[in-house]
């Protein structure tokens, strides 16, 4: 299986499975702490 940064390798290879989210849709965007605070580290 390949996925959108390394299809044409995967192809190469053999592959019958490529992922291509991220070529179709972009970059994915994470949410910020506002979402996620418990991974936020605190001094």
């Amino acid at each position: 299986m390949g996925m959108s940064g390394d299809f044409e390798t995967a192809i190469e290879e053999g592959s019958t499975l490529e992922r291509v989210g991220s070529a179709i849709f972009g970059k994915r965007i994470y949410p910020d702490s506002h979402y996620w605070n418990e991974n936020v580290k605190s001094d």
